[in-house]
């Protein structure tokens, strides 16, 4: 049974949300005592209100006089400081004796057993927690009077060492079971598998959450629900298990728009965005849309609160963008609330924007930016995903091919291991190494076979494709629909029977659509941008046609244009073989050539492989 609690704030916290404990009765009294307005604070804090937090938690430490008190309470301050650099200098001592005033700085000591009599043991985790946090927002932020010596492995081994004790102590603590002490370190169950997290350590991250989920439905803290389903979800999203990350997202986003909590509900939906685009799966419910989230960006609401979740909604609208090829467009969102020093994100974060924009300084030829750009990530602690887009960004500078690192299947961060074989494939592809880019594709169709994301093996085979430039006519609706379900490589007997038409109707529809285009032939019409959503106007798919991965490969590879011996040579297999994996896809699919083969790639084959 916990102690101490106000009327009405043990049933939000069982069956309610963090939001609601920050308005109302409840919040009006917790406000009647010091420990009171230390939990109105954490819950404010979780759920996105950071100033008012920050100036709610700055009135009331300087009239404590209970020195493990005041210990909670700055630790408690200085953690929304971590991620809000704007509210003040950064001033936690993690050695500091628990006593009354400001402590001066410090470096990290170890965590290990029982809280000491002086204060809790989330207050300790807490501290780990608030400066792991600090220093990887930091990282890469240009200090006022300019760089000076850059970070070392020991600086990055230290950041691993805060990081393993803040895990270890929360996890200590979860194991003893006690309420109060859980209920104490209820924004722990969400920071710290958020911190393995950003430090690419997925299982951990995954291993801590499931702990923390355990403990709080034992202490009956429900309302921390959404906020756990939101971190799985992310940490499945790093591990491209897309259809185990959706279900979490939704389920976080409902609960998120429930307790009218909309800045971490629109973080939920950028997430959310970047699974569609790599399943090409429509949104739940109509879904929200790009513009949906940059509306809410532009309103700046979320300005008010915590920074670092609208600037993590940046960099994933730019992730989606980056996708579907508006490279402009990504580099419009990601500097919509400033430039790079002024996004508060954490340094993995920092190094992929970094690495955008400094992609797009190389394309328009700026050399004085890419520099810039460099300098930012050569300035920051060398993790294994910071060395990554070091070497990713020399091999673009300097015009040698991207090498596949061995460091990143390391990470076991499966959407980095992605991520650097689209840009093995798409590098190729650009310097017109067609040997090395059909094997690029194999080796990540592999991989996206395994992971299941269909819709990026689709934009791999686009690659090929030379995009062509359509007229500037205009497309009636019933052509844009017909067209469109062409593009998605329906046959016209299909096409009939999606939209009640003639199949002879069908056809001259798509003769006129070709026309209207400038296209001559209609596998054509999959190179090209059609104004609308190509899997929103498909609707329900075709019933799917299962592939083993060796098929899907080679499917792959036909939608890439590659020849039997091009497929051979790609996939370290005789020609004879590749004719059988062929009959093989056409027995499955019965489509009756290579023409049709790749027409229906991505709607037909590029779906999951049956174990």
């Amino acid at each position: 049974m916990r102690r101490g609690l106000v009327d009405g704030e043990g049933a939000v916290l069982a069956g309610g949300s963090l939001p609601a404990l920050t308005r109302g009765d409840v919040a009006a009294a917790l406000t009647t005592s010091a420990r009171g307005v230390l939990r109105l604070a954490r819950y404010e804090q979780l759920s996105g209100r950071e100033r008012p937090a920050h100036e709610r938690l700055t009135a009331v430490l300087p009239t404590l006089t209970d020195a493990a008190l005041c210990r909670d309470v700055e630790v408690q301050q200085q953690l929304g400081v971590a991620f809000e650099p704007a509210f003040g200098a950064f001033t936690l001592n993690l050695d500091a004796a628990p006593e009354a005033g400001p402590p001066p700085v410090a470096g990290p000591p170890p965590v290990a057993g029982p809280p000491p009599a002086g204060g809790s043991a989330a207050t300790r985790v807490r501290a780990l927690v608030a400066v792991a946090f600090h220093r990887l927002v930091m990282d890469g932020v240009e200090p006022a009077g300019g760089w000076t010596a850059a970070p070392t492995a020991a600086d990055w081994a230290e950041q691993l060492s805060l990081e393993e004790q803040a895990r270890i102590g929360l996890l200590e603590l979860l194991e003893r079971g006690e309420p109060d002490e859980i209920l104490d370190a209820i924004d722990l169950l969400y920071w710290v598998p958020t911190l393995s997290l950003a430090h690419s350590l997925v299982v951990e991250a995954l291993a801590v959450a499931d702990a923390a989920r355990r403990a709080a439905e034992r202490a009956g803290l429900c309302a921390i629900g959404p906020f756990l389903d939101h971190t799985t979800g992310c940490s499945y999203t790093t591990q491209l298990r897309v259809a185990d990350a959706a279900g979490l997202i939704e389920r976080a986003l409902t609960g998120f728009e429930d307790s009218g909590n909309w800045s971490w509900w629109m973080h939920a939906r950028s997430v959310q965005h970047v699974l569609a685009v790599m399943s090409r799966e429509r949104l739940p419910d109509g879904g929200a849309t790009m513009s949906e989230l940059e509306r809410l960006l532009l309103l700046g609401d979320w300005r008010e609160g915590r920074r670092s979740l609208g600037h993590s909604v940046l960099m994933e609208m730019a992730i989606v963008l980056t996708s579907v090829g508006d490279a402009d467009g990504a580099r419009r969102i990601v500097l919509a609330d400033g430039g790079i020093d002024e996004l508060v994100l954490t340094n993995s974060d920092r190094a992929l924007i970094a690495e955008m924009l400094f992609a797009a300084a190389v394309a328009d030829g700026d050399d004085a930016e890419a520099e810039r750009l460099r300098r930012v990530v050569e300035h920051m602690m060398p993790s294994p995903y910071v060395l990554i887009v070091r070497e990713r960004m020399g091999a673009l500078r300097s015009g040698v091919a991207v090498q596949e690192a061995p460091v990143v299947e390391d990470l076991g961060n499966g959407f980095e291991i992605f991520r650097t074989r689209w840009l093995l494939l798409s590098d190729a592809v650009r310097r017109g190494r067609r040997d090395a880019a059909l094997g690029a594709l194999a080796n990540l169709d592999a991989y996206a076979s395994e992971a299941r994301v269909a819709a990026v093996r689709t934009r791999a085979v686009q690659l090929f494709r030379t995009p062509v430039a359509a007229a500037e006519g205009l497309l009636s609706t019933r052509q844009l629909e017909v067209a469109t379900l062409a593009a998605a490589g329906r046959t016209n007997r299909e096409i009939a029977a999606a939209l009640f038409l003639g199949v002879r109707t069908v056809e001259g529809y798509v003769a006129s659509a070709l026309r209207a285009l400038g296209l001559t032939r209609r596998e054509d019409l999959a190179t090209v941008s059609l104004p609308v959503s190509l899997g929103a106007a498909a609707g329900t798919s075709a019933e799917p046609v299962y592939l083993t991965l060796r098929q899907g490969q080679v499917a792959a590879l036909i939608a890439a244009g590659a020849s039997n011996v091009d497929i051979g040579e790609a996939l370290g297999i005789t020609e004879k073989t590749v004719d059988k994996h062929i009959a093989a896809i056409k027995e499955r699919t019965g489509l009756g050539t290579r023409t049709a083969i790749a027409a229906s790639f991505h709607t037909v084959l590029a779906q999951p492989a049956r174990a």
